[in-house]
């Protein structure tokens, strides 16, 4: 049996010898040497499978913080890509919104002007409807004056009426009267012949020129 002796103040501490008696001042180690030898294999033997599962355990977690490694850049880059695309997006909605506001400025800029010409079209309504309104009254003061003048053209048509009969009435009377007087100064111019002819004495042909003139004058 081997004996390993254990003491602190020698050099070396560990020694080996034979057994003492019980009382020794130093501890004392029995070992078997099969038993050593064994213990020793057994360790050797869980290093290296401590050694491999290490090693399987280092293979395993390369494997795996490569697996990581790999779904994380592609979680990286479809990440980048969102990114762009949101970014891509984001510039098309700011452009959206760019172009509907300069489209809502245009419109509000349309319904100011049609605004305003509705304004001056209704003022113009207005001046005309007030235009209107005074041809209206223009056309209404024109009825009655041409009413008026109607009525005075149909009193003056009745007053020419009677103007043209009273002058029908002179003309008839004229034209006796012009008859009677050409009638006269025929009988008369006869009579004055005759008397020429007949040479008859002054008081004669005093007495019968006299008489017709009588008569002209009287007429």
């Amino acid at each position: 049996m081997l004996v390993i002796y254990v003491n602190a103040k020698a050099k070396p501490s560990v020694y080996k010898g034979t057994p003492r008696l019980p009382n020794e001042t130093h501890p004392v180690f029995y070992f078997r040497h099969s038993t050593a030898k064994k213990l020793f294999e057994q360790q050797q033997t869980f290093h290296k499978q401590l050694s491999s599962s290490v090693e399987q355990l280092s293979e395993q977690l390369q494997a795996s913080f490569s697996s990581h490694e790999e779904q994380h850049h592609h979680l990286y880059e479809q990440w980048m890509k969102q990114i762009q695309q949101d970014e891509t997006l984001k510039q098309a909605i700011l452009d959206s919104l760019t172009v509907q506001e300069i489209a809502t400025k245009n419109l509000a800029q349309q319904v100011t002007s049609q605004e305003q010409l509705y304004q001056d079209l209704l003022a113009r309504l207005e001046s005309q409807e007030k235009l209107f309104q005074t041809l209206a009254e223009k056309l209404e003061l024109q009825d009655v004056f041409h009413e008026t003048i109607i009525k005075r053209l149909d009193d003056q048509e009745a007053v020419n009426h009677k103007v043209v009969r009273q002058l029908d009435n002179l003309k008839e009377i004229v034209f006796e009267r012009c008859s009677y007087v050409v009638e006269k100064i025929e009988t008369a111019v006869k009579q004055l012949c005759s008397s020429l002819l007949r040479i008859p004495s002054k008081k004669q042909d005093r007495e019968q020129h006299e008489e017709p003139v009588k008569e002209i004058v009287h007429m």
